[in-house]
């Protein structure tokens, strides 16, 4: 889903928002973030997850 979100972000002229989950095949909430970053994209994100690992939630952070 990461990677299919990544085509639709390059595809559109627009989005408001991302909803990200942490926990995703193929490519998964973290490195979807980490190529938003690379991407500069300026759109908000909201990241989800019902992971209780702290750590996970400070990387995204």
């Amino acid at each position: 889903m990461g990677k299919e979100a990544l085509d639709i972000i390059n595809a559109v002229e627009h989005l408001d928002l991302i909803l990200c989950d942490l926990s995703m095949p193929v490519m998964s909430g973290e490195t979807l973030m980490q190529k938003l970053v690379e991407m500069k994209c300026e759109i908000p994100v909201i990241v989800i997850s019902g992971t209780n690992r702290i750590s996970d939630l400070d990387r995204m952070l």
